[in-house]
């Protein structure tokens, strides 16, 4: 459970970028019509000869006129090699030099949609849908521009929770795209809301029967109802999906996750030791297992699950950091000196999380580094974005320096937050001592 925190404001602020130069792995534009200008373009471009691989980029427009402008193929270069901001800025040339195409416009909606910039995206999207609608229907590019415009306008009503919206970009989707399984869970998703649960199941055994390897369909229904915060019906929907899909991993680590989120620990790890019994080489299984055991203070435990899906995946999010936070509850200095690289680890491989910032503070803590670990907290607190655990950390953090008055603060916000989370149990404890 994550919230906004308003109350508690610090100096500084952790800012970290990553630029990349071409290099020979720089690969072609998807969704363009190959010609001999196009390979050329690219030739030039992996050897840094920019003013020369725009020249062959136009030349490849027109050869082939339903490829995109020249300034688009130049930005999907650069974004082939991560150089996020030459994209951009190629992408706003690709909108003031060729104003009446949509594509650029619509890149430009899902740079800011991932960047949670809503306003931004809206009027990008409605920019490239209006152009997209006006192209000449013999245009080859049409319709698929059409359809991006419309996803990324459902994207936004989705973000924002206007699902009637939503509904009638989805809608429009799936008229063209009617075995497109994600897009009916998202449809599901967005009756659901709409306080429709029968049609939403509907869409949803819809999209299973497209994809088996999606979620099923009660699993989902249970998921809904959680996170709508009716946990009766989340748990008949839960015991259903079990019910009916035994056998199924995926359902099991649904529930397990439910039930970790509602407190019922020992149903999350009955779930999850079945999911593992099914598929002994599941790096989620593995990974939910060991988070299992953090929230059970089985720590040992937990370190053995996150090793395991590290020696496979060794930059996995959920791992590493669950690893320095079992690693730093541990009373051994050599296993918090690990934690230590852990964290720090994960913050370099996620520099905007929040929450590695958070593990690294509070493993800062658990080694009596308080002054640094105050540093860290203070960059948490200011980016906004708190998780309730992260919330208790910095209260023990302001006891520990005589500023209870804030601790019990962000105490009583943390445990507003109905889910149960690895420290709530800690947090209830602590703020009722500093209640006495």
């Amino acid at each position: 459970m994550r919230f906004a925190l308003r109350r508690f404001t610090y100096v500084s602020m952790l800012t970290v970028g990553l630029c990349a130069t071409p290099d020979s792995h720089a690969q072609p534009p998807a969704q363009a019509s190959k010609t001999p200008a196009l390979e050329e373009a690219v030739n030039r471009f992996r050897v840094r000869d920019f003013d020369g691989a725009l020249a062959a980029f136009r030349q490849a427009v027109k050869e082939k006129p339903d490829n995109p402008p020249a300034e688009v193929f130049m930005a999907d270069m650069f974004k082939t090699v991560n150089d996020s901001a030459a994209a951009r800025g190629w992408l706003e040339r690709a909108v003031f030099e060729h104003s009446n195409d949509p594509q650029a416009y619509l890149a430009l909606g899902d740079v800011n949609l991932r960047e949670r910039r809503l306003v931004e995206a809206f009027m990008l999207f409605s920019s490239g849908a209006r152009r997209a609608e006006a192209m000449p229907t013999e245009d080859a590019r049409k319709k698929r521009l059409q359809e991006q415009a419309y996803r990324g306008l459902a994207a936004v009503a989705e973000a924002r929770s206007d699902w009637p919206t939503a509904q009638r970009y989805l809608d429009a989707i799936l008229r063209a795209a009617p075995q497109d399984a994600l897009l009916s869970q998202r449809l599901g998703r967005a009756v659901f809301f709409q306080g429709k649960p029968d049609d939403a199941l509907t869409h949803f055994e819809t999209a299973f029967a497209l994809d088996k390897k999606l979620l099923t369909p009660e699993a989902l229904m249970g998921q809904l109802y959680e996170q709508k915060g009716d946990r009766e019906n989340a748990a008949r929907y839960m015991a259903l999906a079990v019910k009916a899909n035994p056998n199924d991993v995926n359902t099991c680590l649904a529930v397990a996750h439910w039930a970790l989120a509602a407190g019922n620990l020992s149903v999350a790890k009955q779930q999850v030791e079945v999911a593992r019994k099914m598929d002994a080489e599941s790096l989620a299984a593995l990974s939910t297992s060991g988070t299992v055991a953090l929230y059970m203070k089985d720590y040992a435990q937990a370190q053995r699950h996150y090793e395991a899906v590290l020696a496979k995946a060794p930059t996995d999010f959920a791992a590493t950091n669950g690893l320095a936070l079992a690693l730093c509850e541990r009373e051994e200095p050599e296993n918090k000196n690990r934690a230590l690289e852990y964290a720090q680890s994960t913050l370099r491989n996620y520099p905007r999380s929040t929450e590695a910032a958070a593990t690294l503070g509070w493993v800062l803590y658990r080694l009596g580094r308080l002054e640094e670990a105050d540093r860290v907290f203070g960059q948490v607190v200011l980016a906004g974005d708190l998780s309730s655990n992260a919330a208790y950390y910095i209260a023990r953090a302001a006891v520990q320096q005589g500023r209870n008055e804030q601790a019990k603060r962000l105490l009583e916000v943390a445990l507003e937050a109905r889910a149960y989370f690895v420290k709530r149990p800690d947090a209830e404890a602590l703020l009722k001592q500093l209640r006495e």
